[in-house]
């Protein structure tokens, strides 16, 4: 069933790229904001992966969490990391836990039959695991309005 807004989820807990267990939602900031990345390395999310880092300066992160969460492993995500100069948490849903509950999963990706990956989407949470904004590609190529999703975290962080 499609997750909707007002909908609370669960706090799932993913490894960060520090091989770290964390929540998925954070509960000491206001909001937390997940980019579900089809995969890392590959050119479209490394394109939005940067362009949600380049927000952090314009955040003010007592009140926001940026996360990404992506299946690939934490060893690949902190390698994609470094390069790419992140620095906010890549979670790694190397069990396809998090993306079938919140239903984001993308079957098939890139033609290889049985491959499950994140659609590309992003959600916004506020610290009691409420979903309040929700987009999500009508298949991964799709991207966000990366400048709307500015616009709408700046509005939150006014509340």
């Amino acid at each position: 069933m499609p997750l909707e807004i007002g909908d609370t989820v669960r706090n799932i807990k993913l490894y960060n790229q520090n091989k770290e267990l964390i929540n998925l939602i954070n509960d000491k900031t206001n909001f937390t904001v997940i980019a579900f990345l089809p995969g890392a390395f590959t050119q479209l999310c490394s394109i939005g992966i940067n362009q949600i880092d380049s927000y952090i300066d314009d955040l003010n992160n007592e009140k926001v969490t940026l996360v990404g969460v992506s299946v690939d492993s934490p060893f690949t995500l902190a390698s994609w990391g470094e390069q790419n100069n992140i620095r906010f948490d890549l979670l790694s849903d190397f069990k396809r836990e998090c993306i079938s509950e919140l239903d984001v999963s993308f079957n098939d990706l890139g033609g290889i039959k049985g491959y499950i990956a994140a659609n590309r989407a992003i959600m916004i949470f506020n610290k009691s695991g409420t979903l309040i904004h929700k987009w999500v590609g009508e298949h991964p190529g799709n991207e966000p309005d990366y400048t709307k999703l500015l616009e709408t975290i700046k509005l939150l962080e006014m509340n």
